[in-house]
C-alpha cells in the first residue's frame, strides 16, 4: 500500500489477481508483474496513488486517462481489457459502461474529473472492498490491505453470517469497510463514495413464451460464452460433478467445439457408485477423456479451518473442498495457463410458485437468526438477542431493494443475483478456485440473464428450458445421472474425533472476535458436539411424516414447508465461528 499524498489528501488502491497474490505454499507460481500508477487529478487538488499486480494497463498520452483492469470481458482478454476499456471510455464518456458484461474490475483515472471511477462487473465476481479513513478512501481487492487491524468488528454483519453462512449486503467483518455492489461504477474521492448502477435486473424487453426461441438464444450464448473465454489460447478444463450443469459445458466443449478438456472432480473419500466422482468418471470414459478425482479434504480439520481462513480472508463463505483446490494450485503450479469451467447457473430451480414473501428468504438461505434459536445459552441470552437483532437489520436491508417488483419470483430472482450469487458462489470463485487457475462460469452472463428474466413462469420451473439447451449439445443422449455430492466429509465426526485439539487451539489462540464473542462460545460448542449425537437432517426429520401424508400432489407441497425450514446445526455454527475467529486472529 502506497502513502504519498498530495495537499493533505490521497485515494489509495491496491488490486492483484489471487492467484497471482498466493499460491500453495504461500510463493506465487507465477511471478507477478506490479505497477504503480499516479494521477494528480486536477479539478480537485488531489491524488489517486494505484498499486496491484498481475493487471493490465492502458493510458492515452493526449488525455492523461488511464485505465488499469484485472479480469476478462465477454470478448475482450488479457491485456487488451484496459485498452478496449479507455478506448469505449473515451468514446462514450459516463455512458461506456452500459454495454459491459463478464468477470472484471477496473479503475480509471481521469485527470479532468474530480474523482476516480471504479467499476464493477454485472455479477461481483471480483470483489472489491471500500473505506474511508481521515483525509483519504482507501480501495483494495483484499481485506489485509485496509488496515483493518485497527477497525471496529461489525456485530450486526457477524451475526447475518452466523445464521447465513455469508456475508451479505456489502457488509464484510469490519463495521466501515464495505465491499462494492455489482454492476455499478463508483465516483471516489477522498471525500466520498458515490454509486451509480450501470445494469439493473430485470431489464425491460417483451416476455418470452416461445420455448424454441429462448432455447435458441441461450444455446447461442452458452457457445458463445465458452469460445470467448478460450480465445487467448488456455487449456480448458471442466469441474465436472456429472450433473446437468457442467455436462452442459461438457457437450459444448467436446462435441460442438470438437476439444478435449481435462476433467477433474472433487470428492471426500473413495466414491460410491452413485456419487458425483463416479458418475464424472463414466462420462469421462464413454467420452475417450482423462479424468481425475481430488481429495476434496485432507483429513486435518485445523489446517482446513485455517487455509479458509488465509484464502477468504474471513468474508467468504466456508469452502468444503478447500483442500483440492490447494492440491489443484500446487499440481499445477508451472504449468500451461487453464481455464476452468465451473457449472454456477443464472437457471434458479423453481419447483414451485412462490406464495408468500416468507418463502423468498427460504429460497434465499435467508431465515435469519432464528436458525440458531437452540444456542442461546452457548452465547448467553444478551449477545444471541444482540447478534439476532443485528441479523434482522441486515436482512430489512435486503428486503428493502426488492420493492416495486410485480411477481415474488422476479423479486426472488433479483435476490439470487443481487446477493446469493456475488457473495456465495462469485466468492467461492474469487476466493478459492482462482487460486488455482483463472475460471469462467459460463451459465451465469449478464446476457444470458437478460434472457432468463423474460421467461414465462411455466419454462422456469424445474429448469425445463436450461434442461432442453443441454441436451442439444448431447445428440447422443445427456449421460446424466442422479448423483449424491459426497465431497464434504461428516463434520459432526470429524469435531469428535478433533475435540481435544481443537479446545486446545482455542484456548491456545487470541483473536479479535473474542471481544465480541468469548472464546467460551466455541469451547462449549465442542463440548456439545462432543456430548451429543449428530442430530438429524431436515430430509431424515421430514421425509418420513411427508411419505404417510396423502399421495395428492397439492397436499404433499403443502406438507414441504417445514421441510425447508433452516435450522443451522451445531457442527456448523462451530465450523463458522472457528473460522472466522482465524480470521481475525492476533497474534
Amino acid at each position: 500500500m502506497t502513502n504519498q499524498a498530495c495537499r493533505n489528501c490521497t485515494l489509495r488502491a491496491h488490486i492483484s489477481l489471487p492467484a497471482q497474490a498466493h499460491a500453495a505454499g504461500g510463493q506465487a507460481h507465477q511471478p507477478p508483474e506490479t505497477v504503480d500508477l499516479v494521477a494528480d487529478l486536477a479539478a480537485a487538488g488531489w491524488r489517486a496513488v494505484v498499486r496491484g499486480s498481475g493487471l493490465s494497463t492502458a493510458r492515452c498520452e493526449r488525455t492523461g486517462v488511464q485505465v488499469i483492469s484485472a479480469g476478462r470481458h465477454r470478448d475482450r482478454h488479457g491485456d487488451n481489457l484496459a485498452a478496449w476499456l479507455l478506448a469505449s471510455y473515451q468514446a462514450d464518456g459516463r455512458r461506456f459502461a452500459s454495454d459491459l458484461n463478464g468477470s472484471f474490475l477496473a479503475l480509471i483515472l481521469d485527470p479532468g474529473l474530480p474523482h476516480l471511477l471504479a467499476v464493477t462487473d454485472p455479477l461481483g465476481s471480483r470483489r472489491l472492498f471500500y473505506r474511508r479513513v481521515e483525509g483519504a478512501t482507501i480501495l483494495s481487492t483484499s481485506l489485509r490491505s485496509m488496515e483493518a487491524a485497527t477497525t471496529p468488528l461489525d456485530e450486526a454483519a457477524i451475526g447475518f453470517y452466523l445464521a447465513a453462512g455469508s456475508f451479505m449486503a456489502g457488509r464484510t467483518p469490519y463495521a466501515g469497510i464495505l465491499a462494492m455492489p455489482r454492476a455499478t461504477v463508483f465516483a471516489v474521492s477522498p471525500a466520498a463514495c458515490a454509486a451509480r448502477e450501470y445494469w439493473r435486473y430485470p431489464p425491460d424487453g417483451p416476455k418470452l413464451t416461445a420455448a424454441n426461441e429462448a432455447e435458441e438464444r441461450i444455446e447461442r450464448i452458452v457457445v458463445r460464452s465458452v469460445s470467448d473465454a478460450l480465445a487467448g489460447g488456455l487449456r480448458p478444463a471442466v469441474s465436472l460433478s456429472g450433473g446437468l450443469d457442467s455436462t452442459c459445458l461438457l457437450g459444448v466443449l467436446r462435441n460442438r467445439l470438437g476439444l478435449a478438456p481435462e476433467l477433474f472432480t472433487y470428492c471426500h473419500g473413495k466414491p460410491a457408485e452413485a456419487d458425483d466422482a463416479a458418475v464424472a468418471a463414466r462420462t469421462a470414459r464413454a467420452l475417450g477423456l482423462q479424468h481425475r478425482t481430488v481429495e476434496a479434504y485432507g483429513g486435518r480439520l485445523i489446517r482446513h479451518i485455517e487455509r479458509n481462513a488465509e484464502w477468504g480472508e474471513g468474508w467468504a463463505c466456508h469452502c468444503s473442498e478447500i483442500d483440492a483446490w490447494w492440491t489443484l494450485a500446487t499440481d499445477w503450479a508451472g504449468q500451461p495457463a487453464r481455464m476452468v469451467f465451473t457449472g454456477d447457473q443464472s437457471f434458479i430451480n423453481w419447483w414451485r410458485p412462490l406464495r408468500e414473501p416468507e418463502d423468498l428468504l427460504l429460497d434465499a438461505s435467508l431465515a435469519g437468526f432464528g436458525a440458531l434459536h437452540w444456542s442461546e445459552g452457548l452465547f448467553g441470552r444478551a449477545l444471541h438477542r444482540r447478534l439476532g437483532c443485528g441479523c434482522t437489520e441486515i436482512i430489512s436491508e435486503i428486503l428493502a431493494r426488492l420493492d416495486g417488483f410485480d411477481t415474488l419470483m422476479a423479486a426472488g430472482e433479483c435476490l439470487y443475483l443481487d446477493q446469493r450469487m456475488p457473495n456465495t458462489y462469485m466468492a467461492w470463485r474469487d476466493r478459492f478456485v482462482r487460486r488455482a487457475a483463472e475460471t469462467c462460469a459460463p451459465l451465469v452472463d449478464r446476457e444470458l440473464y437478460e434472457v432468463t428474466s423474460r421467461l414465462a413462469p411455466e419454462l422456469k420451473m424445474g429448469r425445463r428450458v436450461f434442461a432442453d439447451v443441454a441436451a442439444r449439445f448431447w445428440p447422443q443422449g445427456m449421460p446424466v445421472r442422479a448423483a449424491s455430492g459426497a465431497y464434504a466429509p461428516d463434520w459432526h465426526s470429524e469435531i469428535v474425533r478433533n475435540a481435544d485439539g481443537l479446545a486446545a487451539w482455542v484456548s491456545g489462540t487470541s483473536s479479535r472476535l473474542d471481544e465480541l464473542i468469548p472464546r467460551h462460545v466455541a469451547l462449549g460448542l465442542v463440548r456439545h458436539i462432543r456430548a451429543h449425537g449428530k442430530p438429524k437432517t431436515d430430509t431424515e426429520r421430514w421425509m418420513p411424516r411427508i411419505a404417510r401424508g396423502s399421495r395428492d400432489w397439492s397436499t404433499r407441497l403443502r406438507g414441504l414447508g417445514p421441510f425447508h425450514r433452516q435450522l443451522v446445526y451445531p457442527h456448523t455454527l462451530l465450523i463458522r465461528l472457528l473460522t472466522l475467529r482465524a480470521a481475525l486472529r492476533t497474534g
